[in-house]
């Protein structure tokens, strides 16, 4: 974990420098490092990481303008909101919960650092190495489709590959498309 971290700060520091981003991803980044290790032992994601988190990214985009607010508070409805429909969609369709709240504050929270649209390049992210990660523990381990898999450390994997490189991917992607 300790390593981790390091690398994390070390990666803030790089890719933001001494600019307003820095403290903004690195403290989100070792947040999300705490509450991956969580999640993947305990299927668990903590209100006493993630509401701090959430208040802090709040205040310091009031306060240091990282992003516009109104981006910020987009990404944390869309963030949420989306997840939300899948949590309940997928219990009303499969009698089951697909994922749990902490998934779905999670990602509310995470909507206000990277804001909008890139929380919908988070999502893609998340979903596509989870995908990827769920398809290998069955093939390779017997795991069944019906078999937990934290959901948190993908969706924190898409956050910080987003916020490095989120606003590069979707011009990327987007130059593919006709204007």
């Amino acid at each position: 974990m300790e390593l981790a971290a390091a690398g994390f700060l070390l990666l803030a520091g790089v890719r933001f420098g001494l600019s307003a981003s820095f403290p903004f991803f690195a403290i989100l980044w070792l947040g999300l490092l705490a509450l991956s290790l969580i999640d993947l032992e305990h299927y668990l994601l903590p209100n006493r990481i993630v509401f701090p988190l959430w208040v802090f990214g709040i205040a310091y985009e009031v306060l240091f303008r990282v992003l516009p607010l109104w981006k910020s508070l987009l990404g944390m409805a869309v963030g949420g909101g989306a997840l939300l429909v899948v949590a309940y969609g997928g219990k009303w369709l499969f009698g089951r919960e697909s994922m749990g709240g902490g998934d779905i504050k999670l990602t509310a929270m995470m909507g206000v650092y990277v804001g909008w649209p890139q929380i919908l390049l988070l999502f893609f992210i998340g979903a596509a190495i989870a995908s990827v990660v769920g398809i290998t523990l069955m093939i390779g381990w017997g795991k069944k489709g019906h078999d937990p898999i934290p959901f948190g450390p993908f969706l924190a994997a898409g956050c910080i590959v987003t916020a490095l490189w989120g606003s590069s991917i979707l011009n990327w992607y987007l130059g593919f498309f006709p204007k």
